[in-house]
């Protein structure tokens, strides 16, 4: 049997996010299968070689997930040196690795846990200060789960079929009228669910009041033309226009920092005819917009994008 290709394989520090890559750990082996996910304690078997084990399987992996924890940073050896400043820590060392062999490197932040700057992490680990990272919060663990796996398969799209190889007898055993009435359901299913969650998920970002403007105006363009929604670098305003005079109209709908977790919504103002409709807030911010195009008719969505946060 080769090596697995692609996967997942948890960075974590032992003192400082043990509970927290369990949880991880746990949720990703249900979602991808135990043969995906890398966890030292539950991977590597007894009387292994675990340094060829561990490198050989951080290589063959997709996606480094580095777990961080309030401690993670500060925590220092027998020597009164900081852990992650010594070359040969294995929390450090396996950082290293991911990076070198390009690795998609996912921080998972745990509760009030922040990214590390550059200026706090050695030079060969600095460039983790500038990845893109997830929240995993106790009281929202499921949610912020959800959307872990989320960016996984994003990242990776090959583990999503992971899943369904795990499975292929039951799947097999079903009569094509069966499979279809299953596949309709699990989509129906998972379209509820991810509703759930993408509000859910907005309700969570619109708490951060505190969050600073950006240095740029936003614009997100329809993925087929047509229109555009503009948020301004304050996030106070909102701009959507229709560029098409046709049948469909533009609108947008967007969440912002009051703590509601309401979700607002703009058109353009025009119905079928080209134009631009503006929205102006007073103290609150934007912190997430979609655009979308519909028919002026029957009011349903035809195309959106992803919703942004800003």
């Amino acid at each position: 049997m080769g090596r697995p290709v692609g996967g997942i394989f948890i960075n974590y520090r032992g003192e400082d996010s043990r509970t927290a890559a369990a949880l991880i750990d746990r949720e990703l082996v249900e979602q991808f299968g135990n043969d995906h996910v890398f966890l030292d304690n539950r991977s590597i078997p007894a009387g292994v070689d675990f340094v060829k084990k561990l490198l050989g399987r951080l290589r063959a992996c997709s996606v480094l997930l580095v777990v961080i924890g309030p401690q993670w940073l500060t925590l220092t050896d027998e020597t009164g040196g900081r852990r992650i400043d010594n070359p040969r820590d294995w929390t450090h060392r396996e950082i290293v690795e991911a990076l070198t062999h390009d690795l998609r490197v996912i921080p998972v932040l745990i509760d009030e846990a922040k990214l590390p700057t550059e200026r706090d992490l050695p030079a060969d680990i600095a460039e983790l200060s500038r990845r893109q990272y997830v929240h995993l919060r106790r009281r929202y663990s499921a949610t912020d789960l959800t959307l872990l796996v989320a960016q996984i398969t994003r990242a990776d799209p090959t583990l999503v079929p992971a899943v369904h190889r795990d499975r292929p007898a039951a799947r097999q055993a079903l009569p094509m009228k069966s499979r279809r009435l299953v596949i309709a359901g699990g989509a129906l299913i998972l379209l509820l669910a991810g509703s759930v969650f993408v509000a859910t998920f907005l309700v969570e970002r619109a708490r951060d009041k505190g969050t600073p403007p950006s240095s740029a105006p936003t614009v997100l363009d329809l993925p087929g033309g047509g229109g555009f929604a503009e948020v301004d670098q304050e996030r106070r305003n909102v701009t959507v226009c229709d560029t098409d005079a046709n049948s469909r109209g533009v609108g947008a709908s967007y969440t912002v920092s009051d703590g509601s977790g309401t979700i607002h919504h703009i058109g353009d103002g025009n119905g079928s005819n080209s134009g631009c409709g503006h929205d102006q807030l007073d103290t609150a911010r934007i912190v997430s917009i979609q655009v979308c195009e519909s028919d002026s008719t029957t009011h349903a969505d035809l195309e959106c994008t992803d919703w942004r946060i800003l």
